[in-house]
């Protein structure tokens, strides 16, 4: 942020034996461009334990890879962003345009709320053909703000791209739940004992195509396998309080914290 306008040149190395380097002016205006038009960034796609088939096919991806996990489309800290020059295409963290233009970007009232973060962001989460995502909760806004001096928390939304038969969400606990029985239970099971009974303790929802989930921070949730989930939602980077991963390994054969 504070570098930008003492940019002489950016070296572009993402492509291992392919550097290449750019005017630090021509990077910028190249940002003040893409803030003044529409633009996409480029999708990421990542495996991932619970990882389904869905995108694989529709979006025509390697087929070697055994899933596919996310898509994140529209989140700046995890998406570049390409700019051409000539013949020649640079790759930078799309971040940078949000940092350099963030009230051309975001507009005054937004701006004004969120500072130089791009609040919402869009992800895919595919299970098809795989697994159930983690059992898991966004901080309410007061405590995400009193433990990690965040002033905006997580609220989220699911839209079903496509499910299967036997498709379900995870949300909300149940009527009269007791709060301390859950907590021994998700101790107990992390601790290696039984696995944890979810649905003892939170509802399950059957859903459809094209139904839209709302999930306010602080409501525990996932969705089940067999679903591909458009995910809205607003966007502090991190602290997501995974409760539950239903006792599988990582992709790298090791156990996932919680």
């Amino acid at each position: 942020k504070t570098l930008f306008n003492k940019w002489d040149f950016l070296l572009d190395t993402n492509k291992i034996g392919q550097p290449k380097l750019v005017e630090g002016k021509a990077i910028l205006e190249g940002l003040e461009i893409a803030a003044n038009r529409p633009f996409s960034v480029v999708p990421f796609f990542d495996p991932g334990p619970w990882g389904g088939q869905w995108m694989k096919e529709v979006c025509n991806l390697d087929e070697s890879v055994p899933n596919y996990a996310w898509c994140f489309n529209c989140v700046p800290e995890e998406n570049s962003l390409l700019l051409k020059f000539g013949d020649d295409v640079i790759e930078i963290p799309s971040i940078d345009l949000v940092f350099r233009h963030p009230r051309e970007l975001l507009g005054d009232p937004v701006h004004g709320r969120f500072g130089d973060e791009f609040p919402i962001r869009f992800d895919y989460l595919d299970t098809m053909e795989g697994g159930h995502l983690s059992l898991q909760v966004h901080p309410l806004t007061e405590y995400i703000h009193e433990k990690f001096g965040l002033h905006y928390t997580q609220d989220e939304s699911y839209y079903m791209m496509d499910v299967g038969d036997d498709a379900i969400v995870y949300l909300g606990l149940r009527e009269r739940v007791n709060p301390e029985e859950m907590l021994a239970d998700l101790e107990e099971s992390q601790a290696g004992g039984k696995p944890f009974e979810a649905e003892k303790h939170v509802q399950t929802w059957p859903i459809k195509k094209h139904d839209h989930v709302l999930i306010p921070a602080g409501t525990i949730h996932c969705s089940g396998r067999n679903s591909m989930v458009l995910e809205i939602s607003a966007t502090p980077y991190i602290f997501t309080f995974k409760l539950w991963d239903w006792g599988r390994l990582g992709m790298d054969g090791k156990p996932r914290p919680i």
